[in-house]
């Protein structure tokens, strides 16, 4: 924030609840991920970022399964299911 940001994503989860203090103390936006936080800040937090590990565990294991498994990198983004966003009324 000291370097002029309108909004700050924190990526540490829970334990970037202090984070989100800071952020709010600011009076700035921020995004929070892991869980749908937006109740914690409810006018200052855009949105939670969830990710989705239980797909990826999955999606692992099913290849695994079929003996599709290699080693590497498995990207899963939002087409594929594997972050979402939270919207809250």
């Amino acid at each position: 924030m000291g370097l002029g940001a309108d909004v700050v994503l924190q990526l540490v989860g829970g334990t970037g609840i202090g984070i989100l203090q800071i952020t709010a103390d600011a009076g700035k936006l921020g995004i929070v991920s892991d869980a749908n936080q937006n109740g914690l800040h409810s006018e200052l937090v855009l949105t939670s970022m969830v990710k989705h590990v239980d797909v990826a565990v999955f999606e692992v294991f099913a290849a695994a399964r079929d003996g599709d498994w290699k080693p590497g990198i498995l990207s899963l983004g939002l087409a594929e299911d594997g972050v979402d966003w939270t919207l809250d009324d």
